[in-house]
């Protein structure tokens, strides 16, 4: 999973940023498709509902969002907002580390 996790964050940048310095630009992008993605599966938003509207909404992105979507539904759903919100910030973190230090 590591793997594909590198290699979406590697099409992502290299999609929207033709530099490393445009890379920095496009990382935070990544990160809050993440974040979005994260809060939507801990707010319980079905997978097959994300699915459909990555089909219509993210152009470039599509394969990143929906390698996204696919590891979101990897990680437990937690029932209290700590757990909920911790979930949602490693989630987010751990992609945006993916983005700076694909190379």
């Amino acid at each position: 999973m590591k793997n594909t996790l590198l290699a979406s964050a590697l099409i992502a940048a290299s999609f929207l940023s033709p530099s490393l310095t445009a890379q920095e630009d496009t990382c935070p992008i990544v990160a809050e498709y993440a974040h979005k993605i994260m809060k939507d599966r801990q707010g319980g938003v079905s997978m097959v509902k994300m699915m459909q509207a990555n089909d219509k909404d993210n152009g470039d992105f599509y394969n990143l969002v929906r390698d996204q979507i696919i590891e979101a539904y990897s990680v437990n759903y937690w029932a209290t907002p700590t757990f909920k919100n911790r979930a949602i910030s490693k989630f987010e973190n751990k992609w945006y580390l993916a983005c700076i230090t694909a190379k």
